[in-house]
């Protein structure tokens, strides 16, 4: 126990060094720490990057959304813990959502929109999943949590399919040089990516319901498309 605490302070003691070293890295060794599970921490130095006058506006911006993040994180974590409340789960996911609608509604030209834009898909297909788990567990509340659901896989599909517009958008107008670089070889997976969980969103939604339901059949037939 003791040298895995060791452990985790020279890991950041590490991370802290790098931060000091290298301001324009703030952000990322903020993510460090969330991946970290360094929840607190991380919270103050997104807080700080926000809280920086003397920072560009994007960057303050990115301090948003990685609040965003972390809160994504810890709805993620929590979801696995057996005995947290169905309600504190998604009450996470839920101030998560609100915290990418602010980032992605004050920030519309950011750098990172698209990326975020992602990660809300993310976020609502696992609350969609997690509510479609506590259907078995809370019988009684099963049509509430169903419908739940079934508006958070919505949204998902949604985002997931403007992301993927958006992207194969940018890839037509590319030129045969540009799409050979390596940016434009990422511009085309993540485009690809969004498609995959589109179908992941339609494949989710589909088991929301009885087998031999036309919704179901709808919604599976076109994940199988996809």
């Amino acid at each position: 126990m003791k040298r895995a605490a060791l452990l985790t302070i020279a890991i950041v003691l590490v991370f802290t060094a790098s931060a000091n070293a290298a301001r324009d890295d703030d952000f990322e060794f903020a993510q460090g720490l969330v991946e970290l599970k360094f929840y607190d921490l991380a919270k103050t130095e997104f807080e700080k990057i926000i809280s920086d006058g003397g920072r560009s506006g994007d960057q303050r911006a990115a301090g948003e959304l990685g609040l965003a993040l972390l809160l994504k994180a810890q709805a993620n974590d929590l979801r696995l813990d057996s005995k947290a409340e169905s309600t504190a789960v998604i009450g996470l996911f839920d101030a998560s959502e609100k915290a990418f609608d602010r980032f992605l509604t004050n920030y519309p030209t950011h750098p990172r929109r698209t990326d975020a834009r992602f990660e809300v898909g993310l976020l609502l297909q696992a609350k969609g999943s997690y509510l479609m788990e506590r259907m078995e567990k809370e019988p009684e509340q099963a049509a509430q949590l169903k419908s739940a659901a079934e508006d958070a896989l919505d949204q998902a599909i949604d985002l997931f399919k403007g992301v993927a517009e958006a992207l194969e958008q940018q890839v037509d107008d590319m030129t045969d040089a540009e799409t050979g670089t390596q940016k434009g070889a990422m511009i085309a997976w993540n485009a690809r990516r969004a498609r995959f969980y589109e179908a992941v969103s339609h494949y989710n939604k589909g088991i929301l319901y009885p087998v031999g339901d036309s919704s179901r059949e709808g919604s599976l037939e076109q994940s199988v498309k996809l």
